[in-house]
């Protein structure tokens, strides 16, 4: 009986495997992933049957709450690749750019990703990661900005 299970075991491990070796290797297929809009971030893979579908000639607003700062001064914050995704995906469903009406708010510890590069760099002596996703960002016409508060 113990042989048996460890058969099947192993039998069901390979197939998990096959399986996943099957899919890392679709995944990094030329084509698999795109940017439609955002050239070079949030990379996307198109599901045409997808039960929820963008529908072009319909206008979309969103905005994005930015608050987390990246892990290290050197990378590019996490949000920012999610905020490109998302265009990219609408681009990809046919929704033209300007039917996107996106905003990515920053505030708090992400205010950081806003600087100019000679601020970013006296601040963690680094150049700013992520001048060239906002710039890509801009492009796509997604707005991006800070919260500005004033105490009194």
């Amino acid at each position: 009986m113990i042989k048996m299970l460890d058969g099947r075991f192993v039998a069901a491990a390979m197939v998990a495997a096959f399986s996943l070796s099957a899919h890392a290797a679709a995944s990094d297929a030329p084509g698999f992933w795109q940017t439609p809009a955002v050239q070079g971030y949030g990379r996307v893979h198109n599901l045409p049957d997808s039960a929820y579908q963008p529908k072009p000639g319909h206008i979309y607003k969103v905005v994005f709450s930015v608050t987390s700062g990246a892990k290290q001064s050197d990378q590019i914050n996490a949000a920012l690749d999610r905020v490109a995704r998302t265009v990219n995906l609408y681009a990809a469903a046919g929704v033209p750019l300007k039917d996107l009406k996106f905003v990515a708010v920053v505030s708090g510890p992400a205010t950081p990703l806003v600087l100019d590069d000679a601020h970013y760099r006296e601040e963690f002596g680094v150049p700013n990661p992520n001048l060239p996703e906002i710039a890509a960002l801009k492009k796509s016409r997604c707005r991006c900005g800070r919260v500005r508060t004033s105490r009194r």
